[in-house]
């Protein structure tokens, strides 16, 4: 379990233009880093068990939610219930986003998974 957050992240790729770092976590509740690197027009849609609550820290994002779509900038937040199909593309280089999710996602422990 990591109680505290690191100044100095360490960032694991989870594809070709996107990585991801585990900010802090528990058994209930986990904070994850995710940068993109360059502009890509995968949607990566998926799904899983976790209420994730998604904020925008840097440049901007076209989410997609089922069949809803919508573009959101640094400061807007989206929320996303369990087992809603959901996925995003970035409008910028160097977008970020700061996930929260509860319970923890296990799989994210082993960096060798992703999503």
């Amino acid at each position: 379990m990591s109680e505290f957050v690191h100044q100095e992240d360490h960032f694991n790729p989870i594809s070709d233009y996107s990585e991801r770092a585990i900010a802090v976590y528990n058994d209930d509740l986990m904070a994850v880093k995710v940068r993109f690197n360059q502009l890509t027009d995968d949607r990566n849609m998926h799904q899983h068990m976790h209420q994730q609550l998604t904020y925008v820290v840097r440049g901007s994002f076209r989410f997609y939610k089922d069949d809803e779509e919508i573009v959101v900038k640094a400061g807007d937040s989206l929320l996303f219930e369990p087992h809603v199909r959901h996925g995003c593309i970035p409008l910028e280089v160097n977008s970020e986003l700061f996930d929260i999710f509860t319970p923890m996602r296990d799989e994210f422990l082993d960096v060798t998974k992703s999503n």
